[in-house]
């Protein structure tokens, strides 16, 4: 499961954690919001890779519709859906 965490400065982290609760990778970088879209935008671990996602508001839920190169083969042709789910702090 991938954890993604907004801030009010329009950074996020997408903490991605195995099936044994072990965080495997943490990428970093910029978001911000155009019409129906979110574009986000690596910072760390390289600079520059964008993703754009529609974004579709149900009850306490965001889902988020787009394009990314999920089978790794350099071409973002692949559908991308991700619902994100607004948690409290702890």
């Amino acid at each position: 499961p991938i954890r993604t965490i907004f801030r009010n400065n329009h950074t996020y982290n997408a903490e991605h954690w195995n099936l044994s609760d072990s965080l495997i990778y943490s990428p970093a970088g910029k978001w911000a919001v155009y019409g129906d879209s979110i574009i986000m935008t690596d910072t760390f671990p390289s600079i520059g890779q964008a993703y754009r996602y529609k974004i579709v508001f149900k009850d306490s839920l965001m889902e988020l519709y787009g394009k990314e190169d999920l089978d790794r083969d350099g071409l973002n042709d692949d559908d991308y859906f991700g619902i994100q789910r607004k948690q409290n702090k702890h």
